[in-house]
């Protein structure tokens, strides 16, 4: 998964007004489409995410959003967060 990562700071940026910013990789993912899952990280966490998507509302009428953290090396995503 991490073939492709920009590290955070080695991609920097100045404007003409000497504004700097910097571009990272924030996420990566990983799509299994034979097992029709999804499996992703974030920066900030280096634990892997799996997503069911067999288990997923396949009308697509609400957005999940995870922001737990976890210390787990691939934590397996909820249909329902509470």
């Amino acid at each position: 998964m991490n073939n492709f990562d920009i590290p955070k700071g080695i991609q920097r940026n100045v404007t003409e007004k000497g504004d700097e910013s910097t571009e990272y990789t924030i996420w990566t993912g990983v799509a299994d489409l034979a097992n029709l899952k999804y499996y992703y990280r974030v920066y900030e966490n280096p634990s892997i995410y799996e997503l069911d998507l067999k288990e997923q509302d396949p009308t697509g009428k609400t957005v999940l959003k995870d922001d737990r953290p976890s210390n787990g090396p691939i934590v397996t995503v909820p249909i329902q967060f509470s």
